[in-house]
């Protein structure tokens, strides 16, 4: 029994002699057996299709001893190990970018193989369908190419960075490590037999070893993982024609091909410029103003753009970025959707300033900062974390999202190639089927709201989005840009000066345009029937229109969490129809008022509608009856614990502040005044919200179905 929390030893000490004490212990119990994985000379091959898959995939796995880790030495080769696998993780990355790449996406890694006697160095592949064998090719000409030529100076010293950079980070936060890190720890040492030294331990040998480590060491380490014998591949692919499915034979042939193919060393150059060419001359903050009750200071820029910094101690490197400004998609036509709705997809694809987006990450190895461009339907913005030593580095990656962001076709060609296999496979998936239909009839079958099939795809005019980016992001001057962190006011300033106040401003006041129509009214039934397992997906959608306010907010989670608990002890526990009930509930401010109740279960066909009836039966009785007191105390106590946890995280407080300033609300209700409402929560004031958001007038249900029901 593992205990870690924040708690009395002595006290869960005794607890635990009391409940588990008296469990005596079983009479003939079996022993666990340590299962041998055998040895195989010849390779082993499965093959599998399936009308429902999406994709095709192949994995390249070759069973190798299995190895503890017990020593210091060992140690050093398990971080040899890791810097083998994280630089040609890091090529196979930057093969994928390419517009002919032989592979989707592909990765490499060394584990546990089903069983503690035997561990696997592994090589897979997403592929398009009918690229297995490519793909598999692919994979073994990469760790030839590593075999033959090894890696490269500059790739191992970025990937050591990289290493001592994420060993840095772990020990700067060791006093805020949550308890379940330590219990998994434990877990694995009594298990396993793992070593649990600590992150103090570790960061001071990591910085010990890595020194010691030579690109020979890498090079040399892992070339007994690829042998003649003990290989297993598995292909799977979609079965529907014109699909070549490899036979037994194609995929052996592959290694032959692979072993003859003429190899070239690889090859990298890699600029040396500055992250941001010219460091521009710092602007000004025209005004100061602070909210002292909730530790915030909000500065006005000369360009027009605000900051709201809120400094806390919850993690010792993390600064985390949230900005926003009022537009998105909808001020692009409906012939420009498309382009428009990817634009910050397809633009981040391209790097930034003077980099590309494979020269960029290798330029930033060893900065724990990023920030990544977002273009939703109502808003434009930005979401980052840095490190406090790596601030100045967001900051220019802020400045370059505005100011130089850049257009790969080469690069958009290759996610065009990555995307498709997948759009051209999803009608095969129910699931995916099922969701359209939802998405679809809850949009009342708006043009934005279509599923994206390949044709839908290929409205995308790459030149179209890079313009559109370029002009929601052509004005700073009605941004607020918000930062939650270990930083202060006063080391934040001067960057806020030089590379915020310094962004480019047009004076422009503009606003989102409404453009998707409301949730559908009355009651809607739709059935989709496919696939052949036989199971049932059911979702009944309750909707109606919301006054959008931090009380009515409040009481629909309370109602949904005590629908919950209901939903557990009706639907799963007492008719045993379902493991996996759950109900949610979605309030939108914009573009229209109002709020989805969700409920999700999953059952056998033939249950459906008794569980639907059941769902129905008890919106009525909590309407009618309303909850116990006990179901609301527990609800109560529910949030107040996750509240406890929740405004001691950064994220809750960048994510809030910016939701109650984007609505107009009084950050300060984040404190006091909702701790009045969870005190105040009643059994009246669920049944009252019941009532008015449960409107079984106004509802939609959506069942998921095989094709043939088997009795």
């Amino acid at each position: 029994v593992i205990a870690v929390g924040d708690f009395d030893p002595a006290r869960i000490e005794t607890l635990i002699k009391q409940r588990f004490g008296g469990i005596a212990a079983k009479a003939g119990a079996r022993p666990r057996p340590v299962v041998e994985v055998p040895d195989n000379r010849a390779p082993l091959i499965a093959i599998a299709t399936d009308r429902e898959a999406t994709g095709s995939s192949v994995d390249v796995i070759f069973k190798i001893p299995r190895q503890a880790t017990t020593t210091v030495a060992d140690y050093r080769r398990d971080l040899i190990e890791g810097l083998y696998l994280g630089m040609l993780n890091n090529r196979f990355a930057e093969i994928s970018r390419n517009p002919d790449a032989p592979f989707l996406s592909a990765g490499a890694s060394r584990g546990n193989f089903f069983a503690q006697s035997k561990d696997a160095f592994s090589m897979a592949a997403t592929v398009k369908d009918g690229g297995i064998e490519r793909g598999a090719e692919a994979l073994l000409t990469e760790a030839r190419r590593v075999d033959q030529f090894g890696f490269l100076e500059s790739e191992l010293a970025r990937q050591k960075q990289a290493v001592l950079r994420a060993y840095e980070r772990a020990w700067a936060e060791r006093d805020k490590t949550v308890s379940g890190a330590f219990v998994e720890e434990y877990i694995g040492n009594f298990v396993n037999g793992e070593a649990i030294p600590g992150i103090d331990y570790e960061y001071q040998l990591t910085q010990q070893l890595m020194p010691t480590v030579s690109l020979q060491d890498v090079n040399q380490l892992a070339r007994g993982w690829i042998t003649d014998e003990n290989r297993v591949i598995i292909a799977e692919a979609p079965l529907k024609d014109g699909v070549k499915v490899p036979t037994e034979a194609d995929l052996l042939a592959v290694f032959d091909r692979a072993a003859k193919t003429t190899i070239v060393a690889w090859a990298e150059t890699l600029s040396e410029a500055p992250l941001l060419g010219t460091v521009p001359a710092p602007g000004r903050i025209v005004s100061t103003r602070t909210m002292p009750s909730v530790g915030i200071t909000e500065w006005r820029l000369s360009n027009g753009a605000r900051v709201l910094v809120k400094p806390t101690d919850f993690k010792a490197d993390e600064v985390l970025l949230n900005a926003y400004s009022q537009g998105g998609t909808s001020l692009a036509s409906n012939a420009d959707y498309m382009s428009a709705a990817l634009a910050s997809q397809i633009v981040g694809l391209g790097g930034l300033g003077s980099f590309n987006r494979t020269d960029l990450g290798k330029k930033l190895t060893g900065k724990a900062a990023s920030v990544s461009a977002s273009i939703g339907e109502t808003s434009e913005g930005l979401t980052g974390r840095a490190s406090p030593k790596d601030m100045e580095t967001m900051f220019q990656l802020i400045h370059l999202q505005f100011t130089a962001p850049r257009l790969d076709s080469a690069a958009f060609r290759a996610f065009r190639n990555q995307v498709m296999p997948q759009l051209e496979n999803r009608s095969s998936s129910p699931e995916m089927v099922f969701g359209d239909t939802v998405q679809v009839t809850l949009a009342q079958r708006s043009v934005r709201a279509r599923p994206i099939t390949p044709a839908v795809f290929n409205e995308v005019d790459i030149a179209k989005s890079y313009a559109f980016f370029r002009d929601r992001f052509a004005d700073a001057g009605d941004f607020t840009f918000v930062f939650v962190g270990n930083v202060s006011p006063d080391s934040l300033k001067p960057l806020v000066e030089r590379y915020l106040a310094t962004l480019p401003t047009k004076g422009r006041k503009e606003t989102w345009k409404p453009v998707s129509p409301p949730l559908p009214k009355g009651v809607i039934q739709k059935t989709v029937r496919k696939g052949t397992e036989q199971k049932a997906t059911t979702i009944m959608a309750f909707t109606g229109p919301l006054v959008y306010t931090p009380e009515n907010r409040f009481i629909l989670r309370a109602l949904t969490d005590v629908f919950q608990i209901k939903l557990n002890e009706t639907l799963r526990e007492q008719l045993g129809g379902t493991y996996s009930p759950s109900v949610g509930v979605i309030p939108s401010r914009i573009p229209n008022p109002e709020y989805m109740i969700r409920v999700d279960f999953q059952s056998s066909p033939e249950n459906v509608e008794a569980l639907t009836r059941s769902v129905l039966s008890l919106v009525d009785s909590i309407k009618a009856r309303g909850p116990s007191a006990g179901d609301v105390e527990k609800v109560r106590e529910q949030l107040i614990r996750t509240r406890e946890t929740d405004i001691k995280t950064n994220a809750y407080w960048v994510g809030n502040i910016a939701g109650r300033d984007q609505s107009g609300e009084d950050i300060a209700g984040l404190l006091e005044p909702y701790d009045r409402l969870i005190r105040g929560l009643t059994p009246a004031q669920i049944q009252a919200a019941a009532r008015l958001y449960f409107d079984t007038k106004n509802y939609a249900r959506f069942v998921l179905l095989p094709e043939t029901i088997v009795p």
